[in-house]
């Protein structure tokens, strides 16, 4: 799979890193079971709002745990099965979620 690294934001996004460190909101679509993006919360530093509209992420763990400063997470029509993982935005205060495949609610009490 293809790692969700600093270069390939910059490239992908035209920005240098530090701008990629400012930068507060992003819309984007991927496809987590091909790529990796463990540190993709590092890079995005200052991330407040992140939408994956229409992206493949079968559960929130996939999106990995460095999303410090997330507040909003819009992953309507991600396939997504499970809300796992959700815990570790403890910033988050908005989540839409809307036509997924998602069974268990029972981490959104967290």
């Amino acid at each position: 799979g293809t790692e969700i690294n600093e270069r390939l934001l910059e490239i992908s996004l035209g920005m240098d890193k530090d701008e990629l460190r400012r930068l507060e909101k992003i819309e984007i679509v991927v496809d987590t079971t091909n790529t990796h993006r463990q540190h993709v919360g590092e890079v995005l530093q200052s991330l407040t709002s992140l939408k994956l509209n229409d992206s493949v992420i079968p559960s929130v763990r996939d999106l990995g745990t460095s999303f410090r400063h997330l507040r909003v997470l819009s992953i309507n029509r991600c396939e997504m099965k499970s809300l796992a993982g959700l815990s570790s935005f403890e910033f988050l205060k908005e989540l839409y979620a809307s036509y997924n495949d998602i069974q268990d609610l029972f981490d959104i009490s967290y």
